[in-house]
């Protein structure tokens, strides 16, 4: 099992970066932390628009340098995320500064995350 721990801002929740299978661009799905426990996916970030295109998802667009946002009118809502781990994909946790590599171990097919905020 991938165990990562980092730090969760209520504000800026935490990222799951990653290489787009289908675009192959860099992408990065944005998550804040739900009252009563999980988490929400709110904005997809990547600098190729197709990348956003490929979501399909209802949303307000907007440029932040060389970057593009996506901020979903319907944030989704999950408990867990399970990721199917490949070497291709090799996704990063993203939480402020830091960065947790959730990448496949032998033995691991999949990689479940699950989000506790730090108790303050």
């Amino acid at each position: 099992a991938v165990v990562a721990a980092l730090p969760l801002d209520r504000e800026r929740g935490f990222g799951l970066a990653y290489r787009h299978s289908y675009e192959r661009a860099p992408a990065e799905e944005r998550f804040r932390a739900r009252p009563g426990g999980g988490f929400a996916l709110h904005s997809v970030r990547s600098p190729d628009p197709g990348v956003l295109d490929y979501y399909e998802l209802e949303g307000t667009r907007r440029r932040e340098g060389a970057t593009w946002v996506l901020t979903l009118a319907r944030p989704a809502a999950f408990a867990t995320l399970d990721l199917a781990a490949s070497a291709h994909g090799r996704r990063t946790l993203v939480a402020g500064r830091a960065r947790s590599p959730l990448y496949p171990q032998r033995g691991a097919g999949h990689v479940q995350v699950a989000v506790e905020e730090a108790g303050g």
